[in-house]
């Protein structure tokens, strides 16, 4: 339910003016494929497939439903979690938002 949010947000950011340069895309965690068309219908957002020689979810410490913000070098500038800030509640995608925002004006 949070990756239809997400879609919605990037659809929001695609049709600023001026554009705003952020990209959200997904990364599904090892052995969770099966689940990728449960996320993913619906929605014309990237979805990436974590594999064993990458290991994103474990390298960076990922949790289950975390947003990761990443700065123009790749950089981990925070972490959002949507599982604990449910972006079907308005002040959390605004603040989400923001945060993407912020961080893009940053770079």
């Amino acid at each position: 339910m949070q990756f239809a949010h997400l879609t919605q947000m990037q659809a929001e950011l695609d049709g600023a003016s001026p554009p705003v340069p952020i990209s959200i895309v997904g990364v599904n965690a090892i052995d969770a494929e099966s689940g990728s068309v449960n996320v993913t219908t619906g929605t014309d957002l990237p979805w990436l497939q974590d594999v064993v020689s990458e290991n994103v979810w474990v390298s960076w410490g990922a949790g289950d439903k975390d947003v990761f913000i990443l700065g123009a070098a790749t950089e981990e500038v925070m972490v959002y979690s949507v599982a604990l800030n449910d972006l079907s509640i308005p002040e959390n995608f605004v603040a989400l938002k923001q945060l993407l925002l912020d961080t893009a004006a940053a770079q």
